[in-house]
């Protein structure tokens, strides 16, 4: 018999009592066709809304890395305009409800969308005075306070109307392709250098205004049966750098852009198939001795560090996280190579014994494994090594599929996982 034959044997056995093993995943050949939709933001605009497409934008570094993991197909922007608002790109989107229409067809034949709308809504006020003033070299500093409040004092009438509108657009996306994921992002403080030097509060109006785009997510979502969406927020991926990462003009810095579309990325990747196949081949993993936090409380874990990264049992983090905002249910079902590990969010796990148990192992050696799993329905590559006969799952994978913080806090020396924080990657 062969290591792996022999490995995988065993995994199935031990399993049982903590997370089934899956049949080693077969190598096949998958492609992701992906279509953006979007503003400026999304079109890879940077230094001003007169410049041209760039090809650094966070749209395009995404087909690079879908290409780079070898499940890249064809790429389509079309949809991403500089200046589109939210009811613009819903008017134009209705011509996804004709099948027989050429953009509907492209979207049909689509994996992957993405879709950033509605700045251009809220910041209306103060774009239309740059544009009056004749440019930010001659605006009058009261003035310009004057309209950059009015954006902050609309938010909440322009957010319903937003939020209505991408519910239209998604509502269009789908009509043409029920089964295409869709990753809807959020926007960051556009403007924070100039909010600051006029002492106009942007932070809290843009976190009430990305509530009412992850609403239009959740409530199409409901409402579509088998809808794939999923919110990506952005405030802490672009305020953690925010004078390195955007321009005086709203859009991203080339530093920006590659910030955003790793945490695009990281989100998206879990969610996508994958062509890696389960490994002989050993690495070397050391335990975990950090501290863990869960929500500020202090939680053990048996864990390995595996290349820089942190691995855990899967059913360890769902007995941990339950009661949380990210709680989540896993089991398995069928057997042989039809086993599938399945997460289900928003419910408490159900234990089955051996949760949070130190085996006091000093294993030094794991082994790659790619199991069948899924999120709800769709498709889950956590990435997973077998170490000591049982799984362990990369933490930032698990924090990016059910979008939850995970940070390392180098004062306190502790791995913080956060629930109530959107999930950000580590650059």
């Amino acid at each position: 018999m062969t290591r792996t034959a022999k490995l995988s044997t065993a995994l199935i056995l031990a399993f049982a009592l903590l997370l089934p093993m899956a049949a080693p995943a077969s190598a096949q050949a998958v492609k992701t066709d992906y279509v953006a939709f979007g503003d400026s933001v999304a079109a890879g605009v940077r230094g001003g809304t007169g410049e041209a497409s760039s090809a650094l934008g966070y749209t395009n570094l995404l087909a690079a890395d879908l290409n780079s993991a070898g499940i890249g197909g064809d790429f389509n922007g079309d949809f991403c305009v500089s200046g589109e608002t939210a009811k613009s790109l819903a008017e134009k989107t209705a011509v996804l409800t004709d099948k027989s229409s050429a953009k509907a067809q492209l979207v049909a034949g689509a994996e992957l969308a993405t879709l950033q709308i509605g700045a251009n809504d809220l910041l209306a006020p103060f774009t239309s005075y740059i544009k009056s003033a004749g440019g930010v070299s001659n605006i009058d500093p009261a003035k310009a306070k004057a309209a950059l409040q009015q954006v902050a004092d609309s938010v909440s009438t322009v957010a319903p109307a937003v939020q209505a509108n991408i519910e239209t657009i998604l509502k269009n996306i789908l009509a043409a392709n029920p089964n295409v994921k869709v990753f809807v992002l959020g926007y960051y403080n556009p403007l924070p250098f100039v909010s600051k030097t006029l002492g106009v509060d942007l932070n809290a109006p843009m976190q009430s205004f990305n509530a009412a785009i992850e609403k239009a997510v959740a409530d199409v979502n409901a409402s579509a049966s088998g809808a794939q969406l999923t919110y990506v927020d952005l405030t802490d991926t672009v305020a953690a750098g925010a004078d390195n990462l955007v321009t005086t003009d709203i859009h991203p810095t080339e530093a920006g852009y590659k910030a955003i579309a790793a945490t695009l990325w990281a989100r998206i990747k879990v969610l996508l198939p994958t062509t890696e196949t389960d490994s002989a081949t050993p690495v070397s993993v050391t335990p975990t001795n950090a501290t863990v936090l869960v929500n500020g409380k202090q939680v053990s874990f048996e864990a390995y560090g595996i290349n820089g990264n942190n691995y855990f049992k899967l059913r360890d983090l769902a007995y941990a996280l339950t009661g949380s905002a990210k709680q989540f249910n896993v089991w398995a079902e069928g057997t042989g190579a039809a086993l599938t590990v399945r997460l289900k969010q928003n419910t408490a796990y159900v234990p089955v014994g051996g949760e949070m148990k130190n085996s006091g192992s000093t294993a030094t050696a794991a082994y790659k494994h790619v199991p069948n799993a899924r999120l709800e329905d769709s498709a889950l590559t956590l990435t997973t090594y077998a170490i000591n006969d049982y799984n362990y799952v990369k933490l930032r994978d698990v924090g990016a599929a059910l979008d939850f913080g995970v940070e390392w806090d180098a004062n306190v020396r502790a791995i913080v996982i956060n629930t109530g924080a959107h999930y950000t990657a580590d650059n």
